[in-house]
């Protein structure tokens, strides 16, 4: 078993301390850092230093990578992702594609006219068109 490397409280040298300034560099370069991103940067940093200072510790490891992961902002989806979300929201939003004939066929068997009845199939299927304007058609 190795025995790990000592390294003095404050000695700023490292392999994950490099890595972690690195990344944090590239944060500051695209994103604007407020109290608490800086509060997380030197929460990355302080582990760095404990892992370079006993490499050995699985704790110190889990807890670096935690921090890391806690710290990077996430990926953006991809545009292919949004535009399936997008079209998938369309599709549940809107009237069923026989809301208009199940309407017009319902309607006079309620008694209500053959006008009246495409009046309200109108009104059902056409979302942006308020059901007061459908009556001055009739």
């Amino acid at each position: 078993m190795p025995t790990p490397r000592r390294v003095a409280i404050g000695e700023d040298t490292g392999t994950n301390l490099a890595t972690a300034r690195a990344m944090i560099e590239a944060a500051r370069d695209t994103r604007v850092f407020d109290g608490y991103l800086e509060s997380e940067a030197e929460y990355v940093l302080s582990c760095a230093r404990a892992l370079d200072a006993a490499s050995s510790n699985p704790k110190l490891l889990r807890e670096y990578r935690l921090a890391l992961g806690n710290f990077t902002p996430p990926a953006p989806p991809e545009p292919g992702e949004m535009s399936r979300l997008a079209d998938l929201i369309v599709a549940l939003s809107g009237a069923p594609a026989d809301a208009w004939e199940r309407a017009c066929q319902a309607a006079p068997g309620a008694g209500a006219d053959p006008a009246m009845a495409q009046a309200v199939a109108g009104a059902a299927t056409t979302p942006d068109k308020p059901v007061y304007a459908m009556q001055n058609t009739v």
